[in-house]
């Protein structure tokens, strides 16, 4: 930005660098699942319950991302009707930006001052629901992917 202009004007203002980084995707999908053997095929997880309701009413971010009320035990041997990859862990919204200023101070030696910003608009890019039907956890959300907001500042010289 304003690399043309030359002299004190320059060293103020010209020889700016802004920098983005932007990082958007939809939710991964997930399989529900119950958290006993309820197929009693001697594998845990692998059985899914009974869609009742609608799992996303009254959804909250993070402790009600899935109606746990939504959900029911299948009858006893019979697999039940939830969907494989039935339910969108959510997106991330993600924007990492950054703004240098070089500054030349010889023909070989140049300074440039940076500043970051890392996950800039402070957004909680959650993680994956609990999906163990029978888990206390049930529908919650208990992790994040993305650290807070974060500033960093450096200072660089090139020779």
């Amino acid at each position: 930005l304003l690399s043309g202009i030359s002299g004190p004007a320059n060293a103020i203002l010209g020889g700016w660098q802004l920098n983005g980084i932007v990082t958007m995707s939809k939710g991964q999908y997930q399989t529900p699942t119950l958290n006993t053997d309820y197929l009693n095929i001697g594998s845990f997880g692998t059985s899914r319950p009974d869609i009742i309701g609608d799992y996303a009413a009254g959804r909250s971010l993070p402790y009600a991302y899935v109606n746990p009320a939504a959900f029911a035990k299948p009858a006893t041997h019979v697999e039940g009707n939830a969907g494989r990859n039935s339910i969108e862990s959510p997106g991330i919204d993600n924007w990492d930006l950054s703004l240098f200023k070089s500054l030349k101070i010889a023909e070989k030696y140049t300074t440039q001052v940076r500043f970051e910003a890392f996950n800039t608009f402070n957004h909680t890019q959650f993680g994956p629901p609990n999906l163990s039907f029978g888990s206390p956890n049930f529908g919650k959300i208990g992790s994040t992917l993305i650290d807070n907001r974060l500033f960093q500042i450096g200072l660089r010289f090139s020779f």
